[in-house]
């Protein structure tokens, strides 16, 4: 990475109760098997940047400052592994309309100004735990229901720590009604 350059990604925040029952999921398959992932880093990613330069990151800004962003709900309720990232993540096969049409626009836009990982599809999900090498069995009823219901869509920085990551956010925009 240049050094002129940041980690970055935009997602939504988890309130304190979301992010109890996360870590009381996560205690349920506390092995060596699995990392999991920091109470303060939970979070849902809506679009992973990669490495842009403050120029970049500000046309960004710009362009997200013009947007009208709506509110909206997305129920997380399936636990599941994949293996190629090797993450174990809450997840939901259905994305709430207005998540899937504001993720679309942000992501043709950044595409213009950045060279984006392509994926088939966005997916919604929740990483519990990186360094996961399957998927644990666990009891149906341990798995939390959680509707995410975010109020801001929040533009955060990764910064490796050589023991950890951590992700500050830069800045935030509200969701409208």
């Amino acid at each position: 990475m240049n050094i002129d350059q940041k980690r970055l990604f935009l997602g939504f925040g988890l309130n304190d109760a979301q992010v109890q029952r996360l870590t009381r999921l996560q205690s349920a398959f506390a092995t060596d098997d699995f990392k999991p992932v920091a109470a303060a880093n939970l979070h849902m990613t809506l679009l992973f940047l990669g490495n842009v330069t403050d120029e970049q990151q500000q046309r960004l800004q710009q362009y997200i400052d013009s947007l009208l962003l709506p509110r909206f709900t997305q129920p997380l309720s399936q636990l599941d592994f994949w293996p190629k990232p090797k993450i174990l993540c809450l997840r939901q096969a259905e994305v709430a309309p207005p998540l899937l049409a504001m993720q679309q626009q942000i992501a043709a836009f950044a595409s213009n100004l950045l060279p984006l990982q392509q994926h088939d599809s966005y997916r919604p999900h929740v990483t519990l735990a990186r360094k996961a090498k399957y998927l644990p069995t666990l009891a149906a009823k341990s798995i939390p229901h959680i509707s995410l219901a975010p109020t801001a869509l929040q533009l955060y920085q990764s910064i490796n720590l050589g023991a950890g990551v951590q992700y500050p956010i830069l800045q935030s925009w509200p969701l409208r009604q």
